[in-house]
């Protein structure tokens, strides 16, 4: 009899429901490329795992595990940190804040190479100091504010606007 590929995964519990199921319905399968490697990824990428079925077997057993592929394709749902709601919806971030992190970084970095090379160059004075002390100071609040700024979700029902990856 003929082996027909039926599904290839790279998550090892997705074969793993697919292979129950198939136990359950006594449909005789292969497993390959199946790597119990305490350091995966540490010899190059991982093969995925394979689950081989006869081609008699491949119709049935394809409808099968149908509901567990539909399922694994969806991925995790995002809730809501405060009111633990899933009616959440996708916000676009707001174009600026990429500008504003990176005028935080040079606001951070200018008085920062400031104090460290003032000395050497001979350039210290009151003055100067005052203006690095308020860049930095200004620096911090665009952080803060960049961290308010950089949400992609809102729920729906307390409206709280957060950042999930």
């Amino acid at each position: 009899m003929k082996e027909i590929l039926l599904y290839k995964s790279n998550d090892s519990i997705v074969a793993n429901r697919i292979v129950n199921i198939l136990d359950v319905n006594n449909i005789a399968y292969r497993q390959h490329d199946e790597t119990m490697d305490k350091r995966p990824g540490a010899y190059g990428p991982i093969p995925g795992i394979s689950i081989y079925v006869f081609e008699k077997d491949y119709d049935r057993a394809l409808e099968l595990i149908d509901p567990v592929i539909k399922d694994n394709t969806k991925g995790p749902q995002p809730f809501c940190p405060k009111c633990g709601s899933k009616e959440v919806e996708v916000i676009p971030r707001p174009k600026s804040t990429k500008v504003v992190i990176l005028l935080a970084v040079l606001l951070f970095l200018i008085p920062g190479l400031y104090f460290v090379y003032s000395r050497n160059l001979d350039i210290r004075s009151g003055t100067l100091d005052i203006i690095a002390i308020v860049l930095l100071l200004s620096s911090i609040a665009l952080m803060v504010i960049s961290k308010y700024q950089n949400v992609n979700h809102q729920c729906k029902k307390c409206g709280k606007k957060f950042n999930h990856i």
